[in-house]
């Protein structure tokens, strides 16, 4: 019992520091209008809110959907876990982390993003900042005719 007591506190003071990450953005040309070669970065936090230095990182979850407020809403929003896109467990400071959103699955029209960072104890920080961008996917080649013509 008394383990399972240290266990528990354990991993509520692990989610109480894990460090949110900050200034999302959407990296988009063409008017702000995006497309699935644009980017979405932000940048990795490096400490927990304790100030002690972030060395559990584990990955990052996008979350997005077609109303504000993706980061408090519990239905409406799809999460695509992202995994450490490359990004050590600790980050050094000014570490930027970016992902294509060709492979998010957003959907076409004005789309709201945030960006969640979670630890080896797959626990969830908060979200940065939410960010809002028109988003088109690359559209189809028209089909060919091939009917003959008299």
């Amino acid at each position: 019992m008394k383990l399972k007591m240290i266990l528990f506190l354990t991993l509520i003071l692990t989610l109480v520091l894990l460090a949110v990450p900050s200034f999302a953005q959407a990296i988009c040309a063409n008017g702000g209008v995006c497309g699935p070669n644009n980017k979405v970065s932000w940048t990795v936090a490096t400490q927990n809110t304790d100030n002690s230095s972030l060395v559990d990182l584990a990955g990052f979850k996008v979350l997005f959907g077609t109303s504000p407020g993706v980061g408090t809403a519990v239905i409406g929003v799809t999460t695509k876990d992202v995994g450490l896109t490359g990004i050590p467990p600790a980050p050094s400071i000014n570490t930027i982390a970016m992902v294509l959103m060709g492979g998010l699955g957003l959907p076409n029209g004005k789309v709201y993003v945030c960006v969640k960072e979670y630890n080896l104890a797959l626990l969830d920080a908060g979200c940065s900042n939410e960010i809002t961008f028109t988003y088109q996917s690359l559209s189809p080649k028209p089909a060919v005719d091939f009917t003959a013509v008299p």
